[in-house]
């Protein structure tokens, strides 16, 4: 091969090879957007804390959306097919000992249910937790750190957003809601109280498959190098 063939290709395979990397980089930086839905409780639905101790999600009891407590009304780096589905959050769960820092109270929760999905055929169904619960201030959050909380995700239909959901198999659910004026937790848990509620669904990337995508791009980059040496 003429020399002047041999730099054409040597040029040719490196930019093959940087335009590989950008790809790849391209991919990775989606795989690291997280895909969420954002709900919002529904006219008729609550969270209710019972005085006991314990709090639920009340179902609305009439309407469109009877027999459920939340909507999607938002979808995050998906197509936002499921956007208008309705769900629910069941099951009773239970506040433990208070922990008390300045304005913030915390305290770990107890108990499960299951929270739904709806397409209008199929229903997205997983285990529910909730690892924690915070006041500050008006606000309070429930799994205020992302815990991944909903496990066991399962989803038979064709909507894309709940396919993409249900393939991480975990997903991590917080909830958020304001007392005004504002009701600490210690209240929270021994007062009869309801209020609306909103919150999201997220599906949390691989880490893992991102280094091993990146990792996979140097080393051809290295090959190129290596060839084009040669």
């Amino acid at each position: 091969m003429r020399i002047k063939d041999m730099k054409n290709l040597k040029v040719t395979l490196f930019g093959l090879a940087t335009g590989a990397m950008f790809l790849t980089a391209v991919t990775c930086q989606n795989a690291q957007a997280n895909a969420s839905l954002d709900f919002s409780s529904i006219i008729g639905a609550n969270v209710v804390f019972n005085g006991t101790g314990g709090f639920y999600f009340k179902n609305a009891t009439s309407g469109v959306g009877n027999g459920y407590s939340f909507q999607v009304i938002d979808a995050n780096n998906l197509p936002g097919d499921s956007v208008g589905d309705y769900g629910n959050m069941t099951g009773t769960y239970n506040i433990g000992a208070i922990t008390t820092s300045g304005a913030t109270q915390s305290a770990a929760v107890t108990g499960s249910g299951i929270v739904t999905i709806n397409d209008g055929s199929f229903v997205l169904t997983g285990t529910l937790v909730w690892d924690d619960i915070t006041t500050v201030g008006t606000g309070t959050t429930l799994n205020i750190t992302g815990k991944l909380n909903v496990t066991s995700v399962t989803y038979a239909g064709s909507q894309v957003d709940l396919q993409t959901l249900a393939s991480y198999g975990s997903l991590s659910d917080t909830v958020d809601f304001t007392f005004n004026p504002a009701k600490p937790l210690a209240t929270l848990k021994s007062n009869p109280l309801h209020t609306t509620f909103s919150g999201s669904i997220t599906a949390i990337p691989d880490g893992a498959m991102t280094v091993q995508l990146l990792g996979g791009a140097l080393l051809a980059i290295a090959a190129v190098r290596r060839k084009m040496a040669s």
